[in-house]
């Protein structure tokens, strides 16, 4: 089985106000996912990280976890290659040196 997951702050009311396709049935969770997703990412980190994990089961795929840098504090970025599924972190250099008079 797949993991769950869940948006943050929900409430019953709003669970209830979000609108399901029809071929959900009354029994099935909209929140577990019925596939293995490629790829996992969570945003304004530290540092830049990456790591392929295996979840194992029946399929025995392969999820890469990626770590993203807050822009704000590391002035890079995370590229990631859609085909190959290989991410790089470009960082970028400000100079603010003001021309002298």
């Amino acid at each position: 089985m797949l993991p769950h997951y869940f948006l943050k702050i929900l409430s019953a009311f709003n669970l209830l106000t979000i609108p399901f396709k029809k071929s959900f049935s009354i029994n099935q969770d909209p929140f577990v996912m019925d596939q293995s997703p490629h790829v996992f990412f969570t945003a304004n980190q530290e540092r830049f990280e990456q790591r392929k994990k295996s979840l194992g089961g029946k399929s025995s795929s392969e999820v890469l976890l990626l770590s993203v840098p807050s822009f704000s504090s590391t002035s890079s970025i995370v590229m990631l290659n859609m085909r190959t599924l290989e991410a790089e972190e470009i960082e970028f250099s400000f100079d603010f040196t003001l021309p002298a008079n």
